[in-house]
């Protein structure tokens, strides 16, 4: 699980089976292993799209707090949340820093 005692260095990347796709500003994404679609809302899909970029935790939250209008306190909590949730859903991995950035399987239409 996700906390924010777990470092706002963590990085977190989608599941090499796991693809998704962005239509209206909101990500549909498809656990092929378990055959299991997610949605996500604007706020979700944005989250997911900075993570997909490579960004740390922290990163994800800087970027967050120039877009939306919350605090960076709030902000790391519902981050760390959310991500904590992909991550127990198996749609993200905590990725090690030693290994080759992987293929994110995003596409924009």
């Amino acid at each position: 699980m996700v906390s924010l005692a777990s470092g706002f260095e963590a990085r977190f990347v989608p599941q090499a089976d796991v693809h998704a796709q962005v239509l209206f500003g909101e990500a549909v994404l498809l656990d092929v292993t378990s055959g299991t679609y997610f949605g996500l809302n604007a706020v979700g899909t944005r989250i997911w799209e900075l993570l997909a970029q490579g960004l740390t935790l922290g990163g994800v939250v800087a970027a967050m707090a120039e877009e939306f209008d919350a605090g960076p306190e709030t902000l790391g909590r519902d981050v760390a949340a959310f991500v904590g949730a992909l991550e127990s859903r198996g749609l993200v991995r905590r990725q090690d820093e030693m290994a080759e950035d992987p293929a994110f399987g995003m596409v924009d239409a």
